[in-house]
């Protein structure tokens, strides 16, 4: 890489960045900016050239480079948050993280108003690093970010509210999109909140608009708007090839091929999907990107009966997760083998095929239940009878706790949905509480059900489990007071009063906790919540069960079966 020669201007090496990305000389632009010191433009185009820059010989020397020259914090920031996007598309998942957590201590250090938007910009990025790998980190980061920007928001001059506000709808539609992928209504929830916020905002730059038009693509295919969700797909892949973000593009062409495969269009779905198989060749394509574009491939090969097709594509998908230690996505790579292999043996009736359905069926099972993921647990689960039996019904029908008491279940959806947005720490805890009386409520009732089926019946043999009943209302309270006094005496002082007890509250009403969960609730980092947890699971106060992203950490079974609780509801 050239050295700057003397007497050169720095508004010369702008204009010549600004020339040579005009003809895709992005390695060169980057040197020109770094001469020009102009730090935020450099960023933008690590960010925004991510792969070119990744596949360049001179991409080590630029790292280099850029750790001697930037002194000012905020640029220091900006400038390794895009770095990492290089390290993402050569698949080094352990220089990306590195990146992150050093752009997240620089913005811890920052005296400036600056501070939260550079506070929101680092977490963001570690939440949207998360999301493949640990779910719960990704909501927990996502969630602080949030927070972060608005108050940047409330803090900042009119020149810089935009960027706020448009960080806060990159934000809350990335939640949204998490959360759609989850299966989960409160993705819904914050998709109306990010097309709000971005309806107040003057101006949506490249990153929420894209992420904006991600999610409502998500959301139409959650609800079988497989048309409309095309579209959302096809303008987010205009918006990042007029911006040059080949990544994105990348992305987007995967996402758009699995999305014309449901609707049958299988000849474009494959052309979009080999498109990236293509790029991979000569760029650094993120793993991500390069096994979503195998899996879309595979999908196409299923859908019109190319089993073979389809095998060798999955496992690829499982090579290129395993190398680049992406579980979540091996995970899906599993559970696709185990029904191509189902697929050709209703088509065949050969027995290999059912066999190793069977095995992969097992392994995704054994994998879900390692990540903590319940729900791709029982679909691996009923993945055979679902392939082998496609005449099975579905039933759309409410379900049957939501008929049964269904003034109590939409206040409980509405409260859900007020959790589902980043609010202050105080209103969670008081819509968790107004959760807690609408629960008391439900079991009131069932409990007065039973009273009077018993009455009229004269079914006084049930008299000693309606009693446990009651003793398992009084359990709690004692129980927790009980806990409150053991941890004040055993934790010391780096838990306040408050912190032990919305932690401990936490810990009743879920019945575990996990990195994320105590995080929240003592308002601690990630990295704090899990020095918490391993000295509370020392000191016998909470015991740790399963590794990874599935650890959840219970009451000892000793304290969880001592204690007596709250009244129990009013007996009507």
């Amino acid at each position: 890489m050239a050295t700057r020669g003397p007497g050169v201007s720095e508004a010369w090496h702008q204009e010549q960045a600004k020339s040579l990305l005009q003809y895709d000389h992005a390695m060169d632009a980057a040197w020109h900016y770094i001469h020009a010191q102009k730090w935020h433009q450099l960023a933008e185009l690590l960010k925004r050239r991510s792969l070119e820059l990744a596949s360049h010989p001179e991409h080590s020397a630029l790292s280099q480079l850029l750790r001697r020259s930037i002194t000012d914090t905020c640029s220091k920031v900006a400038v390794t948050l895009g770095e990492s996007f290089t390290w993402s598309c050569i698949g080094d998942s352990a220089k990306e993280l590195h990146c992150l957590q050093l752009a997240l201590r620089a913005a811890e250090t920052i005296r400036t108003p600056e501070k939260p938007f550079w506070l929101g910009k680092a977490m963001y990025a570690l939440g949207y690093f998360f999301n493949a790998r640990d779910p719960d980190q990704a909501i927990s980061h996502l969630e602080a970010s949030a927070q972060q920007f608005l108050l940047s928001s409330q803090q900042s001059s009119c020149d810089d509210l935009c960027q706020s506000q448009n960080g806060y709808v990159a934000v809350l539609a990335t939640l949204a999109f998490v959360q759609l992928r989850r299966s989960s209504p409160q993705g819904t929830v914050l998709l109306h909140a990010a097309d709000m916020a971005a309806a107040e905002c003057k101006h949506l730059e490249v990153d929420a608009e894209g992420m904006l038009l991600k999610a409502q693509a998500e959301h139409a295919r959650c609800n079988d708007n497989i048309e409309d969700a095309i579209r959302y797909r096809q303008q987010a892949l205009v918006l990042y090839q007029r911006a040059g973000d080949l990544k994105e593009v990348a992305e987007s062409h995967n996402n758009l091929g699995q999305l014309l495969v449901v609707a049958g269009r299988i000849d474009e779905a494959r052309r979009y999907c080999n498109q990236v198989v293509d790029m991979a060749k000569v760029l650094s394509v993120r793993p991500e990107t390069l096994l979503s574009a195998h899996g879309g491939l595979a999908l196409a090969a299923m859908t019109i009966g190319e089993h073979e097709v389809a095998i060798s594509h999955l496992h690829r998908v499982l090579r290129i997760s395993e190398e680049a230690g992406l579980s979540r996505h091996r995970l899906t790579g599993l559970i696709n083998l185990a029904e191509v292999h189902y697929l050709r043996f209703r088509s065949l009736g050969v027995a290999y095929d059912e066999q190793a359905g069977d095995l992969y069926t097992e392994q995704s099972r054994s994998l879900a239940i390692q990540l903590g993921l319940p729900q791709l647990e029982n679909r691996a689960q009923s993945l055979k009878q679902a392939t082998l039996n496609p005449q099975t019904a579905v039933h759309h029908l409410l379900p049957v706790e939501t008929s049964a008491h269904p003034g109590e279940f939409a206040k409980i959806e509405a409260l859900r949905a007020e959790l589902a947005l980043p609010r202050p720490p105080t209103q969670r805890a008081r819509t968790h509480i107004a959760l807690s009386q609408l629960y008391l409520r439900i079991a009131a009732k069932e409990r007065d059900a039973a009273r009077s089926l018993m009455q009229t019946h004269g079914l006084s043999d049930l008299e000693s489990e309606l009693e446990a009943l009651q003793q398992t209302w009084a359990h709690d309270g004692n129980l927790a007071s009980q806990l409150n006094q053991r941890w004040r005496e055993q934790v010391g002082d780096w838990l306040t009063e408050a912190q032990r007890k919305a932690v401990l509250a936490r810990l009743l009403e879920e019945g575990s906790l996990s990195k994320s969960s105590y995080g929240e609730a003592a308002e601690v980092s990630p990295a704090t919540a899990s020095k918490h947890l391993g000295l509370l699971a020392d000191k016998g106060l909470l015991e740790q069960q399963g590794r990874g992203p599935a650890t959840r950490y219970v009451l000892p079974s000793a304290a969880a079966s001592s204690g007596g609780a709250p009244a129990a509801p009013p007996v009507h």
